[in-house]
């Protein structure tokens, strides 16, 4: 979620600050803003692929938000109250979950479905869920992108990265040796 707060952007909304702390935002700012979310859905999670017909009206509603564009652009009144936050967490998770679908778990089910279809081929995937237990970041910005590559790499086993970093736990040592074996196997076998 950090990736995501860096790349939002609302206008009148900080989440990084120059000193490095993350902060959230007050559930008042966020509702002073007048975010409109299918805007935001348009300009900070579609590619110009997805900007046919009512698909980002159609995300954005699936995702919780509402606007007051949508019913233009699908004839539809969602009876979704606008701008309705219950919590500054809810809407983080939201868009969480919508920039981790739209960027990463779409796009890998359709390559690895795309994939499949080449006669004799064979198509894994898997998806690294695990959050670090020293991480520091708080506990709200979830796991990011990329953070399964110490597991693969074996850094529980690294006395140095442990030290500066993270004191992994036993299991997360073992997880780091499964993780390990995944990907040697299939550098071996495919």
């Amino acid at each position: 979620m950090y990736w995501l707060l860096y790349g939002l952007g609302i206008k009148g909304i900080n989440f990084l600050h120059e000193n490095g702390t993350v902060t959230l935002p007050s559930l008042k700012d966020l509702r002073e803003v007048k975010i409109d979310y299918l805007q935001l859905v348009q300009t900070r999670f579609m590619s110009i692929g997805h900007l046919v017909g009512p698909f980002p009206a159609i995300a954005t509603l699936q995702y919780g938000f509402n606007s007051p564009e949508i019913p233009k652009v699908t004839s539809y009144d969602t009876g979704l109250k606008y701008n309705a936050l219950t919590s500054t967490l809810a809407l983080l998770y939201r868009l969480d979950d919508l920039s981790g679908e739209v960027d990463f778990i779409c796009p890998t089910l359709l390559f690895a479905r795309l994939l499949s279809k080449i006669k004799g081929s064979r198509v894994q995937f898997y998806s690294f869920v695990h959050r670090t237990i020293g991480n520091t970041f708080p506990e709200w910005t979830g796991l990011m992108h990329g953070y399964e590559i110490e597991y693969v790499f074996g850094m529980p086993f690294s006395q140095t990265f442990t030290s500066e970093y993270y004191n992994f736990t036993e299991q997360e040592a073992e997880l780091s040796r499964r993780v390990m074996r995944y990907w040697a196997n299939f550098a071996r076998i495919g």
